[in-house]
């Protein structure tokens, strides 16, 4: 059996109090398969969360605002999902309902606007969420799957600041997720992916004014792609790559003038010893002239591929990096050649001298041998050595 009600068909609570009318919705919608809560445009204020049961969805008007009010007591004005005791974590094709189509604030305290703790095919979308200091939006604290984020902006007014480290959009446990057109503002830490499989296509962070923006991204989650995605007046980390597989293509990290009242080193992409075996394609790094980069590319980029990636005038030469994978990738090895700055640029020297059994043919190695460099080319022959004289 399905059904939808509309919240103004159940009496708010005293002092304004909309939390006993959503309980009450929430019960007389517990016997169906699927339901829709209708929220009619207007403010509804709460003074606890709204915890939304799995196979009800939340259906808002556009000028719908749903309000944490003074002496809120919870998390986050929404909870979507409680995993009910005994549930298998891979049950497939459970469905969790859509929440979307209004406004939820949470009123600058620090509460998050929608955690959703246990979520399948959950579709949070066309929402606006401002005003929640400890984060926007945290998915997955349980476990979440086929998930979508879509049309949502998660912002803080530019009179308040975060708490520390507050995270815009958090993606904590999961795969096989969807977040797109997505724009955040305000936070320490745009977004943070730390599930795996999910696809990140035209987010944008920024961090709003006279406020610390730490991390634009924490790119955490293996095997995620990163499409179209931008980076505004990040203070320190545009992405910060910290997992494995992860693709980023036509990704953009800008300063802009007004950086320049912010100290600190400023690194594009920082790749932690786990972010290896990435691929970055046409990549935009568009520094100002007075809120340079430290470094573009900071951190080990063993077995990643960097091609078709712009720089604007501003940007150092020396930093402006396009390669191949080398060949120490492990799981993911490539040919041992690669591109940076202006010239080809071979793997680090060999220690011990090529046997004639070894490598491709076409393959070229280097070594440094009594204190002579030497440039070893595998023929179908074997190995040819040449010496190499000082420049």
């Amino acid at each position: 059996m399905n059904r939808g009600v509309s919240i103004i068909d159940f009496p708010a609570g005293l002092d304004g109090d909309w939390s006993p009318a959503f309980a009450a919705a929430f019960d007389a919608l517990a016997g169906c398969d699927h339901a829709t809560l209708h929220i009619s445009d207007g403010d509804f204020g709460v003074m606890r969360p709204v915890a939304v049961p799995n196979h009800i969805s939340i259906a808002m008007a556009p000028a719908a605002r749903l309000f944490a009010m003074p002496g809120f007591e919870g998390e986050a004005v929404v909870i979507k999902g409680e995993k009910p005791a005994g549930e298998l974590d891979w049950r497939a094709h459970g469905y969790s309902g859509r929440i979307g189509g209004g406004i939820i604030d949470g009123g600058k305290l620090p509460i998050h606007g929608v955690i959703g703790r246990w979520t399948r095919r959950f579709v949070l979308h066309d929402l606006e969420i401002f005003n929640c200091l400890a984060g926007g939006i945290r998915i997955g604290e349980q476990g979440w799957y086929e998930t979508t984020l879509r049309g949502v902006r998660v912002q803080i007014n530019f009179d308040v600041t975060c708490l520390p480290d507050a995270i815009g959009v958090e993606v904590v446990r999961g795969s096989d997720n969807h977040v797109t057109q997505l724009l955040t503002i305000g936070y320490d830490v745009g977004v943070k992916g730390a599930s795996g499989s999910t696809c990140w296509h035209q987010v944008h962070v920024w961090k709003g004014r006279h406020r610390p923006f730490k991390i634009g991204f924490h790119c955490g989650g293996w095997n995620d792609c990163f499409s179209q995605c931008q980076c505004d007046e990040c203070e320190n980390i545009g992405f910060l790559v910290d997992a494995p597989f992860q693709r980023f293509d036509a990704c953009m990290v800008q300063q802009g003038q007004k950086s320049v009242r912010h100290k600190g080193e400023r690194i594009a992409f920082r790749l932690t010893p786990r972010g290896t075996h990435c691929y970055f394609a046409g990549t935009f790094i568009n520094p100002a002239e007075n809120a340079l980069f430290a470094k573009v590319f900071d951190g080990s980029l063993e077995a990643c591929t960097v091609v078709g990636t712009l720089y604007n005038q501003h940007v150092p030469r020396d930093q402006q990096v396009n390669q191949f994978a080398s060949g120490t990738g492990g799981a993911s090895w490539q040919p041992v050649v690669g591109y940076a700055g202006q010239g080809v640029r071979l793997a680090d020297a060999c220690t011990e001298t090529p046997q004639s059994d070894e490598g491709q043919v076409g393959e070229v190695r280097w070594m440094v041998e009594n204190g002579v460099a030497t440039l070893y080319l595998r023929t179908p022959q074997g190995w040819s050595r040449c010496r190499l004289e000082q420049a």
